[in-house]
């Protein structure tokens, strides 16, 4: 395969990823108002932002509340793949500075991917109609 084709090829992929990631933040509000309503522990997901600048994703259930993922205006400007790279990211190393495992219940990453996709969406929403 040459080059050219290659490059083709890759951006026809990359094109397919975004596609799917975005269908999966369609999904993900399913699954998050299925698990609200099912939710038994009642663990919820919440923003606590600076200034809508910063945000900083706790999951809360009752005095409980755990930092599970820190993101800004600057992460949610760039591709969809590049924000949920960021938001692993993160979330990965909250865990390991607060002493939990490497990577969190499938669960818990839901309720933060189906937060920051209902952030991020605000987000993209102002930036189209010029209030930032």
């Amino acid at each position: 395969m040459a080059l050219k084709e290659a490059d083709a090829r890759l951006l026809e992929l990359n094109e397919e990823i975004a596609r799917l990631l975005k269908e999966r933040e369609n999904v993900l509000k399913e699954w998050n108002t299925a698990f609200n309503a099912e939710n038994p522990e009642n663990i919820v997901c919440i923003d606590e932002n600076i200034e809508d600048i910063v945000h900083n994703l706790y999951l809360v259930n009752g005095d409980f509340k755990m930092h599970v993922c820190l993101f800004g205006d600057f992460d949610m400007k760039g591709s969809i793949n590049e924000f949920y790279k960021h938001i692993d990211a993160s979330m990965q190393m909250l865990n390991v500075a607060n002493g939990r495992g490497f990577d969190s219940p499938d669960y818990q990453k839901n309720l933060v991917y189906a937060k920051a996709a209902e952030i991020r969406e605000k987000f993209l929403a102002k930036t189209e109609c010029g209030q930032m």
